[in-house]
């Protein structure tokens, strides 16, 4: 199977096909290679870096999966410096050969990974499942110089609903207006105006549920939207960015992006930390390989979390001798044919987008989750972190 395709719009749920498609696939005898690619730091030191973990990651495994491995690389290469889109900014590629069955899919990405390679039985798809934590549909008003403008932010990717010039936006000082005969009539034009800038953000905002308002602009414009903004309005705004006036439209809504996409993730760690950290939170939740999976195959299970920590897929020998596999589950049993592991992390998340349980990815936990997995159980949802819970504050699967 062969699958490319243009730039993924999340608004469009083509990121959730692409990750149902990648965790229904079976395993074989052959693995698949996971590779992320961070294209924005530079094409060149991401691919050194992605060779330089498959070189570690080959140096445990038998001579057809070190093939296998080589061949996925070769082609990876020539993936990467065949893109060529400017506002892709990631890929993630996986890859299979004919001997398991072909498998073949570049995902190019509008946010930008961290360089990752992994060769395992079944597709990594913890990157792709960050990565959907912070795709959810962002609304950013942002004040320019020339007025105000409204766009719909998706997974980095932007499009315009509303334009507010700066004459509709602020009324005049009328007062200063030297003819008693004008000035109510100037006035009350203004006033109109400014009433209908207002009415245009509203009209236009009013249909949306879970309504996420994210404020751009520099520091002054920023307070001005502040006092501008409908009282109605102003419990949804859940960040302030400040933006350079300086910058260029396509540098601006960039920045916009990354901080709205960075104000996300921080909502996720923090609701992590709030369950996991503190005891008389902690009762309702699971930590570890075993335990999580158990929660997972009786349904008992609410929500996964999955350590977000850079990990190799590769065996690591200590000074007895002994494989050392950071961040395995110990379990007993070949259940990844060539690769001879079993990875929690990787396994749990397949397993639990499969039964359609919610996965949030977590950077902040690594210390508290074993194994870097755990998880809240069902009907015991912690009410004292109900407010920074990043599905209700930011929409988050």
């Amino acid at each position: 199977m062969t699958i490319s395709q243009s730039l993924y719009d999340p608004c469009e749920d083509s990121l959730d096909a692409a990750i149902e498609l990648l965790t229904s696939i079976e395993p074989t005898d052959v693995g698949i290679t996971s590779c992320y690619i961070d294209i924005e730091s530079g094409i060149d030191a991401s691919l050194e870096e992605i060779t330089a973990e498959a070189k570690s990651i080959g140096s445990d495994l038998d001579e057809t999966a070190r093939y296998e491995l080589d061949d996925a690389l070769s082609r990876i290469k020539v993936a990467v410096c065949e893109e060529q889109e400017p506002e892709v900014r990631g890929l993630a590629i996986f890859s299979r050969s004919m001997i398991g069955g072909r498998f073949w899919q570049v995902i190019p990405t509008s946010l930008p990974f961290r360089n990752q390679l992994t060769y395992y039985r079944v597709p990594d798809v913890r990157p792709l499942l960050s990565l959907r934590d912070v795709c959810n549909e962002q609304f950013v008003v942002w004040s320019t110089s020339g007025g105000v403008e409204l766009l719909r932010f998706g997974g980095g990717s932007s499009r315009t609903l509303a334009w507010m010039a700066e004459s509709q936006m602020q009324r005049p000082e009328v007062e200063a207006l030297e003819s008693p005969v004008l000035k109510p009539i100037i006035g009350a034009g203004h006033r109109r105006f400014h009433t209908l800038a207002r009415n245009t953000l509203s009209r236009v905002l009013r249909p949306v549920r879970g309504l996420h308002l994210v404020l751009a602009g520099d520091p002054a414009r920023l307070e001005q939207l502040g006092k501008w903004l409908p009282g109605s309005m102003l419990s949804s705004v859940r960040q302030r960015i400040p933006v350079s006036p300086y910058l260029s439209r396509h540098k601006a809504l960039r920045q916009i992006a990354d901080h709205a996409a960075s104000g996300v993730r921080d909502a996720v760690d923090a609701f992590a930390n709030a369950c996991l950290r503190f005891p008389h939170l902690s009762r309702s939740c699971v930590s570890g390989a075993n335990k999580t999976l158990s929660a997972l195959c009786s349904r008992s299970l609410e929500l996964l979390f999955i350590s977000g920590e850079k990990r190799f897929l590769s065996s690591r020998k200590s000074s007895s001798g002994k494989s050392k596999r950071a961040g395995l589950s110990t379990r007993s049993g070949r259940l990844s044919g060539n690769t001879g592991i079993w990875h929690a992390e990787i396994e749990l998340s397949r397993l639990a987008c499969q039964l359609q349980v919610p996965v949030l990815v977590t950077h902040a936990t690594q210390r508290v989750l074993k194994d870097g997995v755990g998880g809240i159980h069902r009907n015991q949802y912690p009410k004292a972190v109900e407010t920074c819970h990043p599905r209700l504050a930011y929409g988050c699967r």
